[in-house]
């Protein structure tokens, strides 16, 4: 896990399945390397939401390489924990963030 680089929220990160797996076909993603990848990116919702008490909400989404859009080559997950301060830095910013 990382921080996100183009970050969608002040709490950002970015998880693989394994550093060792740059290139893994979908199918090649097993029930323990999503389970592994989706409960890291639990945890670090769950510590920031312990730690910051404004958190409006999370969201985990999945990437996998450029049919998905993703910049990124590699599949990996997305974690996000939303804040109304990040509502109001993006309206600075000239843009606009709606939730789903």
């Amino acid at each position: 896990m990382f921080a996100n680089l183009h970050a969608y929220s002040s709490h950002s990160s970015v998880s693989v399945y394994s550093p060792r797996l740059h290139y893994l076909p979908l199918g090649e993603i097993t029930q323990r390397l999503l389970a592994d990848n989706l409960a890291t990116q639990v945890a670090f919702a769950k510590a920031v939401m312990a730690a910051e008490p404004r958190s409006q909400w999370a969201s985990i989404n999945a990437n996998h390489m450029l049919p998905s859009g993703s910049s990124l080559f590699h599949p990996h997950l997305q974690g996000i924990v939303r804040f109304p301060a990040d509502d109001d830095a993006a309206h600075a910013r000239g843009g606009a963030h709606a939730a789903v």
